[in-house]
C-alpha cells in the first residue's frame, strides 16, 4: 500500500480528487483505473445475478402462482427472491453509478 498517498488535496487543482479510499487519492492512474475497472466488474456481475434470479423467480412464481389455493408459503418464499433479486440489482446500479463517478487523473 506505499502508493496511496498519505497527504491532503493539492491546492493547485481547481476541483478536489474523487475519494477512493476512505479520503486517500492513489498517485498513480495505472491503479486508479483498475480499482474503477473492479467496481465496474464487481458492479456488474451483481446485476447480472439480481437479473438471472429475477427471471428464475419470475417464471416459478408464474407458473406455480393460483388463486384458488390462496396465498400460501411457497408464494411468499417466490415474492422474497423477487424481492431479494430487486436488492441486488439496486445494489448494482449504485456501485455502477459510484464507479463511474470515479474519475481519472488528468
Amino acid at each position: 500500500m506505499s502508493r496511496i498517498s498519505q497527504s491532503g488535496p493539492d491546492p493547485a487543482r481547481f476541483s478536489p480528487p474523487t475519494k477512493v479510499w476512505g479520503g486517500r487519492q492513489p498517485k498513480s492512474r495505472k491503479l486508479v483505473k483498475r480499482i474503477r475497472e473492479e467496481k465496474m466488474l464487481k458492479a456488474h456481475v451483481m446485476m447480472a445475478f439480481g437479473l438471472l434470479m429475477a427471471a428464475i423467480y419470475a417464471v416459478r412464481l408464474a407458473s406455480g402462482f393460483s388463486l384458488s389455493d390462496g396465498f400460501g408459503l411457497g408464494e411468499a418464499y417466490l415474492i422474497g427472491g423477487l424481492g431479494l433479486a430487486g436488492a441486488l440489482l439496486w445494489s448494482g446500479w449504485k456501485a455502477r453509478r459510484y464507479a463511474k463517478r470515479i474519475r481519472q487523473e488528468s
